[in-house]
C-alpha cells in the first residue's frame, strides 16, 4: 500500500466516482485513498476498518483494511471500536437512524462471515463474538442463529475428519457446539455417529493394539452415545471376527494363548457361541495340519500338541484320531526327500 493521496475531500469524491463508478462508494469524513501496485484505487473507510478496491469504474473487491505493518495506513480497529464509532456518528447527527442501523447490520454481517470462516480462532471465542454482535443489535436474531448454524456445521465437518485429535476431545467439541446452539439435536447426534463410526472402523483394523484395549474403546464410544447399540455390536463382531481370523492362522503362536484369545473374544461378546466354536475348530485343524508336517518337532511334541487340541475342544475325536494316524504314517514312512 502506498501513501494516502493528498487532496481535499471534494477532489477525492470525484476520483472515487471516476474509479469506482458514480456513487458506488460513499466517501466519509476521515476516509483516505491510495494506489496499490496493480494501479487500483483502494478507498479506506477508516472509521469502519473496511476498504473498497476499484478499477476502471468498477468496485472489484470489498473487505477489511489489511494490517500491512507499522507505519502503513491507519490502524485496524476492533469490531467493538467500530460499533462505538457508528454510535458516536449517530449521537452527533452525522448518521440518521436508518443509516445507522444499516451500517451496524452491514458491519455485523461482515464480522459474522469472518468469524464463521476462521477455524484458527477458538470456537468459544467465535461463538462469543457472534453473541456480542447480536447483543449490540449488529445482527438480528435470524442472522445470529444462521451464523451460529453455519459455524457449527463447518466446525462439525472439521471435527469429523480430525483423526489426530483424541476421540474424547472431538466428542467434547461437538457437545460444546450443541450446548451453545450451534448444532441442533439431529445434527449433533449425526455428527457424533460419524465420529463414532469412523473411530470404530479404525479400531477394527488397528491390529497392533491389544484386542481388549480396542474393545474397551468401542465400549467407551457406545457409552458416550457415539455408537448406537446395533452399530456397537456390529463393530464388536467385526473386530472379533478379524481378531479370531488372525489367531486361527497364527499356527506358530502358542496354542494356549490363541485359545485363550478366542475365549476372551467370546466372553467380551465379540464372538457368538457358534462363531467361537467354529473359530476353535478352524484353529484346531490349522494347528493339527501344522503338527502333522512339523518334522522339526519330536514325535512326542507333535502328539502332545494334538492331545492338547483335543482336550481343549479344538479337535473332535474323529479329527484327533485321524491327525494322530497321519503323524504315525509319516514317521513310519520316513521323511520325503
Amino acid at each position: 500500500m502506498s501513501e494516502p493521496i493528498q487532496t481535499d475531500r471534494q477532489s477525492l469524491i470525484r476520483l472515487v466516482n471516476q474509479e469506482c463508478g458514480y456513487r458506488q462508494v460513499e466517501v466519509g469524513r476521515g476516509d483516505t485513498a491510495s494506489w496499490n501496485d496493480d494501479h487500483e484505487l483502494e478507498v479506506q473507510h477508516n472509521a469502519m476498518g473496511t476498504q473498497d478496491v476499484c478499477a476502471e469504474g468498477t468496485v472489484v473487491e470489498r473487505g477489511q483494511i489489511p494490517a500491512v505493518g507499522p507505519g502503513w495506513g491507519p490502524p485496524v480497529k476492533s469490531t467493538q471500536e467500530r460499533l462505538a464509532d457508528l454510535k458516536t456518528l449517530y449521537d452527533r447527527g452525522a448518521l440518521g437512524w436508518t443509516d445507522y442501523q444499516n451500517a451496524k447490520r452491514k458491519l455485523g454481517q461482515d464480522e459474522a462471515n469472518r468469524l464463521v470462516s476462521a477455524p484458527h480462532i477458538p470456537t468459544n471465542e467465535r461463538l462469543a463474538g457472534l453473541k456480542a454482535l447480536y447483543d449490540q443489535s449488529a445482527l438480528g436474531w435470524s442472522d445470529y442463529t444462521d451464523a451460529k448454524s453455519r459455524l457449527g456445521k463447518a466446525e462439525c465437518d472439521r471435527i469429523a475428519h480430525d483423526f489426530r485429535t483424541p476421540v474424547r476431545d472431538r466428542l467434547a467439541a461437538l457437545k460444546n457446539l450443541y450446548d451453545n446452539g450451534a448444532l441442533g439435536w439431529s445434527d449433533y447426534t449425526t455428527a457424533k455417529g460419524q465420529v463414532g463410526q469412523a473411530e470404530a472402523d479404525f479400531l477394527i483394523h488397528r491390529s497392533h493394539k491389544p484386542v481388549q484395549q480396542r474393545l474397551d474403546s468401542l465400549k467407551a464410544l457406545y457409552d458416550s452415545g457415539a455408537l448406537g447399540w446395533s452399530d456397537y455390536n456390529t463393530s464388536k463382531t467385526q473386530l472379533g471376527t478379524a481378531a479370531a481370523d488372525r489367531l486361527v492362522h497364527n499356527v506358530r503362536g502358542p496354542v494356549s494363548d490363541r485359545l485363550a484369545g478366542l475365549k476372551s473374544l467370546y466372553d467380551a461378546g465379540a464372538l457368538g457361541w457358534s462363531d467361537y466354536n467354529s473359530s476353535k475348530t478352524q484353529l484346531g485343524k490349522a494347528t493339527a495340519d501344522f503338527l502333522i508336517h512339523a518334522n522339526d518337532l519330536s514325535v512326542d511334541e507333535r502328539l502332545n500338541g494334538l492331545k492338547y487340541l483335543y482336550d481343549n475342544g479344538a479337535l473332535g475325536w474323529s479329527d484327533y484320531n485321524d491327525a494322530k494316524q497321519q503323524v504315525g504314517r509319516q514317521v513310519a514312512n520316513g521323511p520325503r526327500w
